[in-house]
């Protein structure tokens, strides 16, 4: 059965709204290290926080970087989040996608190919020549769908457990 054609739209993250999707992003992202064997389980949650603050520090005010909730098109239910950063390439600049997510209650339904293809034309929008993104080895459905958009490996990372 196909999935229906999922549009959205991108409302910039209010500050009421970035503080809670922070925590559950900071356990979000040192859980995936761990279990991708980056970091051990101890450091994880602290190294996560380092990370994140590294990257927002001035939360919402970081210069470069859109954090926003997507809602669908049609009826302006919140369907997940997006957070883009512009980084320099060369002469050129690259809107990276730090994270997309589709809310729980709303995978599976073609809202993840929404959501990229938003942040697709957000970065045309910023002046972007390129996207980039990282996705952790164990997410097959991710890769899949940024395979289908078109994106290449550029690099990878392997690791033997001994």
């Amino acid at each position: 059965m196909e999935k229906p054609v999922r549009n959205v739209r991108l409302e910039p993250f209010t500050e009421a709204e970035f503080g809670p999707w922070e925590e559950v992003q900071v356990e979000r992202y040192a859980r995936s290290n761990v279990t991708a064997g980056i970091w051990a389980a101890e450091e994880g949650p602290e190294k996560a926080r380092e990370a994140y603050d590294q990257l927002l520090p001035k939360g919402l005010a970081t210069p470069e970087n859109h954090l926003w909730v997507a809602r669908d098109e049609e009826t302006g239910e919140r369907v997940g989040t997006l957070w883009i950063g512009m980084r320099p390439l060369g002469a050129d600049s690259q809107a990276y996608v730090y994270f997309v997510g589709v809310d729980e209650a709303h995978q599976g339904k073609g809202y993840g190919r929404a959501l990229m293809n938003a942040a697709t034309e957000a970065g045309r929008r910023l002046g972007a020549t390129s996207m980039g993104l990282n996705v952790f080895g164990d997410n097959t459905r991710a890769q899949n769908l940024y395979r289908s958009l078109g994106y290449q490996v550029q690099a990878q990372s392997m690791r033997l457990d001994l």
